[in-house]
């Protein structure tokens, strides 16, 4: 079927050619890395040099607009097509690193998804489940007063209206390095040692209403050595696809990439829904 470009929107065509250049991407990255072991994917310096010059492209891009903009309001001007004055040079046509970027945002694509269900296909607890809980789990710090006596460690926050209150201080044993926070917290990507591996989660906010019988038992599942709330909602993160590591090191530094290309990805989606 013939198709006629001119009868296609400027926004339809752009969005096809980025689905097929990504498509493209992901292809390639999956050929030069097979999922084999912990170590693929660009450096975090690649990152860093990649987002800068991203976001220096759409510097250039405004200042160019508004000169153009400043230069309408004292004449009539004649301007020429981009294609017209393109000279083929990235940096100077503000395309910089475009190609780097679509090979860079293609880790989500390597990462396995958790099996559904928190029973696994012998009957024990399911890999998923197993992650949740330690993903999930923490324990109380704290030390022996002058008696003898175990208390627990607290710290003084404050809340938005000024008032403070007392929290206790947790520490989350089974994950490696630093949680990094997406959307808000309602999303998160940490390293997390899974029975004798480490695994790079990804895991979304999940509610439980705990006046269900279902929520009860799920929580009673991820927090098996915490005492169960009747009412009220409560969540934990549901982890949803990771991937497998050899070393703490190597998650630690995948987690970190991970989750700068998620950003990646939604600073460039917004630039352009915008």
């Amino acid at each position: 079927m013939t198709v006629n470009l001119d009868s296609i929107s400027d926004i339809d065509l752009d969005r096809e050619l980025r689905r097929r250049r990504r498509e493209q991407a992901v292809a390639q990255h999956r050929a030069a890395f097979p999922v084999r072991g912990p170590v693929f994917g660009p450096t975090r310096d690649d990152y860093k040099r990649v987002l800068v010059e991203r976001r220096m492209a759409v510097r250039r891009k405004e200042l160019r607009a508004q000169a153009i903009a400043a230069a309408e309001r004292v004449a009539v001007w004649q301007v020429p097509a981009f294609s017209a004055v393109a000279t083929g040079d990235a940096e100077h046509d503000g395309r910089s690193r475009q190609d780097d970027i679509d090979k860079l945002t293609a880790i989500d694509f390597a990462a396995t998804l958790y099996p559904q269900g928190v029973t696994g296909p012998t009957g024990n607890a399911s890999l998923k489940l197993r992650a949740a809980i330690a993903l999930n789990a923490s324990r109380m710090i704290g030390e022996a007063d002058e008696n003898g006596e175990w208390r627990p460690t607290t710290h003084t926050e404050t809340r938005r209206d000024g008032s403070t209150f007392k929290r206790y201080v947790t520490e989350q044993m089974n994950q490696v390095g630093d949680v990094h926070q997406l959307d808000g917290g309602d999303r998160v990507i940490v390293a997390v040692a899974v029975d004798d591996a480490f695994h790079v989660i990804h895991a979304s906010k999940r509610w439980l209403d705990m006046s269900k019988a279902s929520s009860v038992s799920l929580f009673g599942k991820i927090y098996p050595n915490r005492k169960i709330p009747r009412s009220g909602r409560r969540f934990f993160y549901e982890p949803v696809a990771y991937l497998r590591c050899t070393s703490a090191d190597d998650a630690e530094d995948l987690a970190w990439r991970w989750a700068s290309e998620d950003r990646l990805n939604d600073d460039d989606s917004g630039q352009h829904a915008g």
